[in-house]
């Protein structure tokens, strides 16, 4: 069984992990150029919103969580830190539903329960990212 959370581990690393299975492959994103940089960006932002339910962007595509503090210092240059200090933004959220935003495009639609995407318990809130996770990462 190959492990999907791979694919936000850091790439430039060469030590082996030792939590890995045999069968895991990380997925590379190498920053060396304009066009990789831009389609790592959006692997890292389409798992922000997608995976995490969570945006930085004040006009959401779909209902999810707003990230403030995160928009504040946001660079445009999106990484598996940035991620990172995403997910750990939402874990401390005491109610989630308070940074809750809703698309105003008629053309969206709400992909989960406002129950879930606003869930304050950290191993819910962890399970369903990762089963997420799982239904997406072939799209990633």
């Amino acid at each position: 069984m190959s492990n999907p959370f791979l694919i936000l581990s850091d790439s430039s690393s060469t030590t082996t992990n030792p939590y890995s299975t045999s069968s895991s492959k990380a997925v590379t994103v190498t920053n060396d150029t304009s066009s990789s940089s831009s389609s790592s960006s959006n692997i890292y932002k389409d798992i922000l919103e997608d995976v995490l339910l969570c945006t930085v962007d004040e006009q959401p595509s779909s209902t999810v969580v707003h990230l403030a503090e995160l928009a504040v210092g946001l660079s445009e240059n999106w990484n598996k830190n940035l991620i990172d200090q995403a997910l750990f933004e939402r874990l401390r959220m005491i109610d989630a539903s308070n940074q809750l935003l809703t698309s105003t495009t008629k053309k969206s639609k709400i992909k989960y329960d406002v129950n879930i995407i606003t869930e304050n318990r950290c191993l819910h809130y962890l399970a369903g990212c990762y089963q997420r996770l799982l239904r997406q990462r072939v799209s990633f």
